[in-house]
């Protein structure tokens, strides 16, 4: 993988239903989600295929965390956003969003969102860390 965005590029935009807590996040309610920003924007989603963060979930062990990537495309309005589900596990997490045809063809991306699972078996104290988007490598001339 070759980084194209680390952690320290992506601040924390809007929360809804969730608040920081000891270093990570706390559900308050059943829409829990956090919007990212970008310092600068993605300029193409196949550069920045490779989702990786640490997912740590501290009120049940051994738990699978479905999680929603939501963003809008540009020149687009909120009708038009655009998901995509997965599952995470607690330890490093790698999505491969250059598999799905709406991310690989992203251009200037510069906010996006997760929501997370606002039921009551979900996990409700968790953090997210080293949040990081990487480029497979290729091995091609």
């Amino acid at each position: 993988m070759n980084l194209v965005i680390d952690s320290s590029e992506i601040n924390i935009g809007e929360m809804n239903d969730i608040d920081i807590y000891n270093n990570g996040f706390i559900k308050k309610n059943k829409d829990p989600k956090v919007s990212y920003i970008f310092t600068q924007s993605i300029y193409s989603g196949k550069d920045a295929g490779l989702l990786s963060f640490d997912f740590e979930c501290n009120s049940k062990k051994n738990l699978y965390e479905n999680i929603i990537l939501s963003w809008i495309p540009e020149g687009f309005n909120k009708n038009s956003e655009i998901n995509i589900k997965f599952k995470v596990q607690n330890g490093k997490n790698i999505i491969p969003l250059s598999s799905y045809p709406s991310w690989y063809f992203i251009k200037h991306l510069k906010k996006f969102t997760l929501k997370f699972d606002g039921s009551r078996n979900s996990c409700n104290d968790f953090s997210i860390k080293n949040l990081e988007f990487s480029s497979r490598k290729n091995n091609f001339n």
